[in-house]
């Protein structure tokens, strides 16, 4: 019997193609493990530039994958995490990205495709999670998901009501060269989903990509419900800056996308802020339209600097407990927009003029 989770800890991980290619039969007959953990570890793929090489391929069924503890991904010819399962692999992958850092891939940063026919993981919950994720550099997108839901195999449906298919807090999506952000998801069954919040952006921050700060298209998932919180999207106490186009837009093949949105700043898309099925989404009055004057110290980017207006404008209601650098929230009067809570530290060492 395969072993029920698989672990690399620590490692380093140089290579001419994939740096790590996992790939496993359905779990339900008995093969495969039920989970693997890439810990601390460096991967740079594609040495080889002749052949496309991603820093983690991940295909067949696999129910769950976690990238944590400080591990660093980069690739010179492919994504830095590239999922592909086929329809009659059955159960597309689970992903978490945890304190970890994708940077510099000649492709997407994440790379996700989840196919008609498969079946969905934890009670229907299709789950792409980051926390404390660093997501930069890279040539296409920040973040590339494509969720196909055709039913289940049995003759269910696959975005069930409650489905949570993105989540992202104190994460930074930056400097890509595509949008930060492209998630497409359909239920094709035709039923409306009406009960939880679809997908989530809690105190990151999405600058300064090539296209729209976060895009999405939906097939029947926009209908609001009863309670105030049954979004099917929702944005709160993060930053979209200067990003290549619109800093969000939204939209469903219904023509209706109940959108959550508040406390966020908004600042430097040439386009506009928020656009939800097309049209122009009139700011909360609790947003922002300041520069974040985002600052570098420490190798942390996108650090908010001591006069940024975006420090202690937050709504704990909403945030996190802690930070992009595991700092508590709040470290003032009310959270801070954004991944990080505190300022930028000033700089030390001796100043030097010259004549």
């Amino acid at each position: 019997a395969a072993p029920a989770t698989s672990a690399t800890t620590a490692a380093t991980i140089s290579c001419g193609t994939h740096g790590a290619e996992i790939s496993y039969g359905n779990i339900y007959g008995g093969f495969g493990p039920s989970e693997v953990t890439m810990s601390n570890t460096a991967v740079t793929a594609g040495q080889n530039l002749s052949s496309t090489g991603h820093a983690i391929k991940i295909y067949g069924t696999y129910p769950k994958a976690t990238v944590s503890g400080g591990s660093v991904l980069t690739s010179r010819t492919g994504d830095g995490i590239h999922v592909e399962p086929t329809a009659s692999d059955r159960q597309s992958p689970v992903l978490y990205i945890l304190n970890s850092r994708i940077a510099d891939c000649a492709g997407s940063g994440v790379y996700y495709r989840q196919p008609a026919g498969a079946l969905p993981y934890e009670n229907g919950r299709l789950l792409m999670i980051l926390d404390k994720a660093r997501i930069t550099g890279n040539g296409g997108m920040g973040l590339d998901i494509l969720v196909q839901a055709a039913g289940e195999w049995s003759g269910g449906n696959q975005l069930i009501d409650g489905s949570t298919v993105f989540s992202m807090t104190n994460s930074v999506v930056a400097k890509n060269g595509g949008h930060g952000i492209s998630l497409r998801a359909m239920s094709t069954d035709g039923t409306d989903r009406t009960g939880g919040i679809e997908y989530r952006v809690i105190n990151s921050a999405i600058a300064d990509n090539g296209g729209h700060g976060f895009l999405s298209r939906t097939e029947h998932l926009g209908k609001s419900g009863a309670s105030a919180y049954n979004w099917a999207a929702e944005f709160r106490n993060s930053v979209f800056a200067q990003n290549g186009t619109n800093g969000i837009d939204v939209a469903d093949g219904d023509s209706v996308l109940a959108v959550g949105e508040s406390h966020n700043d908004f600042y430097g898309n040439p386009g506009t802020n928020v656009v939800s099925c097309g049209s122009s989404v009139t700011l909360a009055g609790t947003d922002l339209t300041s520069n974040p004057k985002f600052s570098y110290r420490n190798q942390e980017f996108y650090q908010l600097d001591r006069s940024s207006a975006c420090l202690d404008a937050a709504s704990a209601t909403y945030g996190p407990a802690d930070d992009i650098l595991g700092k508590p929230r709040p470290d003032g009067p009310a959270p801070s927009m954004g991944a990080y809570e505190s300022a930028a530290p000033n700089f030390s060492g001796t100043k030097v003029f010259l004549k």
